[in-house]
């Protein structure tokens, strides 16, 4: 598919009332040319060979709104072309045009702390092997990608056996795998679950890192309930909700047939890859998908924030669409506000922020979501200052949100000073981008 791939968007809402902005629409003549181009396709629904998965909806200007997604195929490989001249978007079938395709430079947000998590049982042998023999070259991909990397290890069985925390020194964590032999396993399933609970609560990340779980198993695993030589409190539903609210992606690498560990993959913005693929190809595909990573920016026709999105692909070849629908208010999805019309050096908001007010309307009509207030800032002024700047702009936030009667309870704070840039600093737009607010959708329960 490649560069000839086409994106097609239709933003399906549940919100029936619609604003109409007429200058973004397309003329009737091109309206009808695209329902022609629709009604000529094939519609594939679920297809397993194209994904997209979207991250951050930035609704700082709304009704435009931009969202950062990933493009990948089936076997993780990155889609590497994507234009605005390939994509279309839809509103409750409305036709509308698209403002922007741009990718994200590779300098941006790359500040990741990876975790493999490594099932050490007899069969596993030839994985270890590929993985202490390439572990380096893996390495030297993320730096030629721009990310600035940790990488730590939790080895298990039917119970978790072993974690290292992460670390930039490769050789260090070869002298802990190193030595590991692949052996015993009492029956057909591990205790992954116990695992990945260990990758989230076990490990100290770096605060101002985006965190990456990789699983590398060919065995299903235990659940709670289950007999077995494993046990664990936990379940898909359970583990997959702990990873969302903690802001874990989970990247499989496993035999085909385990579709449990694609369903929480799937779930935590990740991907799944074959086990039976050389480590150097998943390797490959894993680093180019993480840093493959586009802005789409539209004007949307709604009158609040989208509840859900549906994504269709046009692939030319085959004269398909391939759709997908996304939940903005999945678990671990971030909602943006960039600049949010702060003072420099204050705290203090107007009586007014119709961003803001968005939100609250938002939680009013999900009220099993919850949110994290994550306060960012650009770099002027000191790395101490910018951490209280961010903190008491996150409080301010949530002040607000309360005051539109939205619980306490529902909103948790964070600041991260100018620990997490999105943007060059060394530009005023940069910094204009730097100085932000996230909104991290979890369940109402808040962490």
């Amino acid at each position: 598919m490649k560069k000839f791939i086409m994106i097609f968007i239709i933003l399906l809402f549940q919100l029936s009332n619609c604003l109409l902005y007429s200058q973004e629409a397309l003329t009737p003549n091109e309206e009808e040319q695209e329902i022609e181009v629709m009604q000529r396709a094939k519609i594939k629904v679920d297809d397993e060979e194209v994904f997209i998965t979207i991250s951050k909806v930035n609704v700082t200007h709304f009704p435009k709104i931009t969202l950062y997604f990933e493009a990948y195929k089936g076997n993780g490989e990155p889609v590497e072309k994507i234009d605005k001249e390939g994509v279309r978007i839809y509103e409750n079938g409305t036709i509308r045009k698209v403002l922007d395709v741009t990718k994200m430079k590779s300098t941006e947000n790359q500040l990741v702390d990876f975790v493999f998590l490594i099932d050490k049982t007899a069969t596993m042998q030839f994985i270890m092997d590929q993985v202490k023999e390439n572990i380096k070259i893996f390495a030297e991909g993320l730096t030629q990608a721009n990310i600035d990397y940790k990488i730590g290890l939790v080895l298990f069985s039917d119970e978790v056996e072993y974690i290292l925390q992460p670390t930039r020194d490769i050789d260090a964590f070869l002298e802990e795998l190193d030595p590991v032999i692949a052996e015993f396993g009492g029956d057909n399933k591990e205790n992954a679950l116990e695992a990945i609970e260990a990758a989230v609560k076990k490990v100290r990340y770096r605060k101002e890192a985006n965190k990456i779980a990789l699983i590398f198993t060919d065995a299903g695993y235990h659940q709670a309930g289950e007999d077995g030589n494993g046990h664990t409190d936990q379940t898909t539903e359970s583990i997959t909700e702990l990873l969302q609210s903690n802001q874990v992606r989970l990247f499989t690498v496993a035999t085909k047939f385990l579709d449990e560990y694609k369903e929480i993959a799937y779930n935590t913005r990740g991907a799944s890859y074959d086990i039976s693929k050389p480590f150097t190809q998943t390797a490959e595909n894993f680093t180019g998908q993480i840093s493959n990573v586009y802005y789409l920016t539209y004007l949307s026709g709604l009158d609040n924030i989208p509840d859900s999105i549906e994504i269709s692909l046009l692939e030319p070849k085959t004269n398909q669409w391939i759709r997908k629908q996304v939940p903005i208010s999945g678990l671990g999805r971030k909602l943006i506000i960039e600049n949010l019309l702060f003072a420099t050096g204050s705290s203090v908001l107007p009586n007014l922020v119709p961003e803001l007010d968005l939100v609250a309307d938002f939680l009013r009509h999900k009220l099993d979501n919850a949110i994290i207030v994550e306060g960012h800032t650009d770099s002027v002024g000191s790395y101490e200052l910018n951490q209280r700047l961010s903190e008491r702009r996150a409080g301010a936030v949530r002040d607000y949100l309360v005051n539109q009667g939205i619980a306490n309870d529902r909103i948790k704070i964070k600041g991260y000073g100018e620990r997490k840039p999105v943007a060059d600093n060394e530009t005023d737009e940069g910094k204009r981008r730097n100085r932000r607010t996230e909104l991290v959708i979890t369940s109402n329960v808040v962490r």
